[in-house]
């Protein structure tokens, strides 16, 4: 006799209060991280007191993405991976990629960033390890050390973005180069893990689909 009686309007009214409240604890207890990929990475410029860059490029995979973005010629890119399913966050490092004459290639930092999350992948990982901006309908990236010389994995095109992988086979110098040193190159302080330093190139090229070939270049570090 003492019950209100809700109206629907108040009934829905409540449920709505509930449900963003019940929201906004999750959210919280997530660590307040990002709602979408591009606020991700807004906030990895911020921590890199380099806020004027705006994200143009989301460079997608299964996993996670990589987000990047240019100011005064430099590109700059973050590994953003999806957290509690509705949220984004950002991995830590932020690089800082200055083209070349010839072509713009960028060391990507997603596969790090995904295993950094704690997450476990299992079979083969088809996730960008370096990106290149060029022309072209097909392309090849070889990886080439001291000892010998990899092909990379092309793993198709987005936005321009040539994408490719590393090869899970090769010698050691080659595995040293890419398992040791490719998560340092273009981060403006080494990784921690990196105690010693291997060369290594770079060698691109870009087909027309005649198979011509319409861009070369190299990077070394």
């Amino acid at each position: 006799m003492f019950g209100r009686q809700w109206t629907t309007k108040q009934k829905l009214i409540r449920n709505l209060a509930f449900a963003c409240l019940a929201f906004l604890l999750i959210w919280v207890m997530a660590g307040m991280p990002s709602l979408t990929v591009k606020g991700a990475f807004r906030q990895a410029m911020q921590e890199n007191l380099t806020p004027q860059v705006n994200p143009e490029v989301i460079l997608k995979s299964d996993y996670g993405c990589a987000v990047l973005g240019k100011d005064e010629g430099v590109w700059y890119q973050a590994a953003v991976v999806r957290k509690w399913w509705i949220f984004w966050n950002h991995y830590d490092a932020v690089g800082e990629t200055v083209p070349e004459e010839d072509i713009c290639l960028v060391p990507l930092f997603l596969k790090e960033g995904i295993l950094h999350t704690k997450r476990v992948l299992i079979g083969h990982w088809e996730i960008p390890d370096v990106a290149v901006l060029a022309e072209g309908d097909s392309a090849t990236l070889r990886v080439e050390t001291d000892e010998s010389c990899f092909e990379c994995e092309p793993l198709g095109k987005q936005d321009g973005w040539f994408l490719f992988s590393y090869s899970l086979t090769g010698s050691q110098a080659y595995s040293s180069f890419i398992y040791s040193q490719s998560p340092s190159l273009d981060r403006p302080e080494p990784s921690p893990g990196s105690r010693y330093w291997l060369h290594g190139s770079f060698l691109f090229e870009s087909y027309d689909a005649d198979g011509s070939v319409l861009q070369q270049g190299s990077r070394e570090f």
